[in-house]
């Protein structure tokens, strides 16, 4: 019965998406970036919640291209393939610089009205790198792990293929690595409150 059920499903997403309008798009993002690490560490069997480091401001700068389904009349759907970069970040305590490069797979959901604005929801996964000016903990200055995000905002059509938006993601990924002599582990916790302007161009 799961089986039939599941196929079914799968059976009505393939005919939706077959039968929605296509339009690849591309599309790139700038802004105010808050990034924030906090620090837990593990001795002997316990977890001991260090420093948090943050800087009063960072920018990202991002990329993307994706394929827009137009499914109905209340909603679009928008998948695609993203890069970010985030730089300008220090920790506080030692001055030491950080920045972030991260891949993400996103999907949107635009929703349509009658207004000039378009609201849209989202979230994505993927991969990010950390690297910074000189090692903290080990002898290793760059760190990677799955990275998240969701976010909101609103486009604004300037033409039938160019939009504006404004928007707010939160982006965070978790560390884990342990002491170059073994007896401690670590968990950072990177969290990123970005507020972006961009444009996208649909073809």
């Amino acid at each position: 019965m799961k089986k039939i059920l599941l196929t079914s499903v799968a059976a009505v997403m393939v005919t939706i998406v077959a039968n929605a309008k296509t339009a690849p798009y591309v599309s790139i993002h700038t802004g105010y970036t808050k990034p924030t690490t906090s620090l837990s560490v593990k001795e002997d069997g316990k977890y001991n919640l260090g420093e948090y480091f943050s800087d009063d401001f960072a920018y990202d700068v991002s990329g993307a291209v994706g394929i827009k389904l137009d499914i109905s009349s209340m909603f679009d759907v928008r998948a695609e393939a993203e890069y970010d970069f985030v730089n300008g970040f220090v920790f506080a305590t030692s001055g030491v610089w950080q920045r972030s490069h991260t891949t993400l797979f996103n999907a949107y959901l635009d929703l349509k009205n009658n207004t000039p604005l378009t609201p849209y929801i989202g979230g994505g996964i993927g991969y990010q790198w950390n690297h910074s000016s000189e090692a903290i903990f080990t002898n290793r200055t760059v760190y990677k792990s799955m990275a998240y995000q969701i976010g909101t905002g609103f486009a604004f059509n300037i033409t039938d293929n160019l939009s504006m938006d404004l928007g707010y993601r939160y982006l965070w990924s978790l560390h884990k690595f342990n002491s170059d002599d073994g007896l401690y582990h670590y968990h950072t916790t990177n969290t990123y409150h970005q507020f972006r302007i961009g444009a996208m161009y649909a073809f």
